[in-house]
């Protein structure tokens, strides 16, 4: 948070209808995820070396990933649909792969049998099923990841960049 004195770290809620700041923690936080009934916040922690839980109400946040475990680039955790886990980007296993945990952080686990680089996870509509990303020497693909560990490539992009490609107009809005 910015302000007239300076910085203040932490992670932080403002009111969108405006009000005060209210500071959830004192720890640096990046890439915080509300979870779906807004009780908690998933948030890379530790300058990205960690993935922590804390109340939305605030408080300290318990670690949700062990040390041993270790986090890509931030981990950019996401909540599934329904609550129950929660994904992110490790390297684990010596490349990028997507991991589960479970909210409460009992169970952790790779998303994918595959040794296929995958990141960016995004959540089906039925918390069962994961998109991923993949971009090795310049080409793009896209995989579904299945409840099972299966890896399904549903695309590739060969000469286009990812950001460019989201931000496109679909067909049909030229």
């Amino acid at each position: 948070l910015n302000t007239d004195s300076g910085v203040i770290a932490g992670l932080w809620v403002i009111p969108a209808a405006g009000g005060a700041p209210r500071r959830l923690t004192h720890e640096i936080g990046e890439h915080p995820a509300w979870s779906p009934d807004g009780h908690y916040i998933v948030f890379d922690a530790d300058s990205g070396n960690s993935i922590k839980l804390v109340a939305a109400t605030g408080g300290h946040p318990i670690r949700l990933v062990p040390p041993s475990i270790r986090i890509f680039r931030g981990g950019q955790p996401v909540w599934s649909p329904d609550g129950s886990r929660i994904a992110f980007d490790t390297n684990a296993e010596g490349a990028r792969r997507v991991w589960i945990a479970q909210a409460d952080g009992t169970v952790l686990r790779p998303a994918s049998r595959s040794t296929r680089e995958q990141g960016h996870p995004v959540w089906a509509p039925d918390s069962r099923t994961l998109v991923a990303a993949s971009f090795p020497r310049g080409v793009n693909y896209i995989y579904q990841i299945g409840p099972d560990g299966s890896l399904t490539e549903l695309d590739v992009l060969p000469e286009l960049d990812v950001a460019d490609a989201l931000l496109q107009e679909p067909p049909g809005n030229e």
